[in-house]
C-alpha cells in the first residue's frame, strides 16, 4: 500500500504568463526548485530518523548475543538500528515538476502511524513540515530571480 504527500502551486500558470518571453524560464526555474527540495526533502527524512538514536527515551533490548538497541520512544521517530530503514528513503522523478520522497519498505508507514501493537513514531510528518516550507520558499526565490531578470 502506498500512502503519498502532494503539492500543489497555485498561481504558477498566472506567473508564467505574467513572465511573457520569459515565461519557459518561470516554468524551469519552478521546475529545478522542486528536484531541489525533493533531494533535500530526502535528507531531511534521513537526518530526522539518525538523530532519533540520539535520544535516551526509548527502552534498551538485546538482539542475539551481542547487538544491543535503544528503541525510539513513542511518539518519537524511530531510533536506527539495522540501517534499512535509513536505506530505504529516496526521491524519485515522476515527470517534470513531480518528485516522489518515500521509503521502499512497508514497516516505514507502520511506524509512521503505528499499529494495533506499537504506537507511532513519526519522521514523515514532521519533515513534510521543514519540507513544505522550504518548497514554497524556493519556488518563490527561483520564480522571482527569472522576473527580475525581466525588470
Amino acid at each position: 500500500m502506498t500512502r503519498t504527500i502532494s503539492a500543489s502551486f497555485k498561481g504558477l500558470d498566472q506567473a508564467i504568463k505574467a513572465a511573457g518571453d520569459l515565461g519557459p524560464l518561470v516554468k524551469e526555474a519552478a521546475y529545478e526548485a522542486v528536484a531541489e527540495t525533493a533531494a533535500n526533502g530526502e535528507a531531511t527524512v534521513k537526518e530526522i530518523h539518525r538523530h532519533a538514536g540520539r535520544s535516551a527515551a526509548g527502552r534498551t533490548y538485546r538482539r542475539g548475543k551481542t547487538v544491543e538497541h535503544r528503541a525510539s520512544a513513542p511518539r518519537n521517530p524511530p531510533a536506527p538500528d539495522t540501517g534499512v530503514l535509513l536505506g530505504s528513503i529516496y526521491h524519485n522523478k515522476i515527470r517534470p515538476g513531480l518528485w516522489l520522497v518515500g521509503s521502499r519498505i512497508k514497516y516505514a508507514f507502520w511506524l509512521e502511524f503505528g499499529t494495533m501493537k506499537i504506537k507511532p513514531r513519526p519522521m514523515w510528518r514532521p519533515a513534510t513540515k521543514i519540507i513544505k516550507r522550504d518548497l514554497i520558499k524556493n519556488v518563490n526565490d527561483s520564480i522571482a530571480k527569472v522576473l527580475r531578470m525581466k525588470a
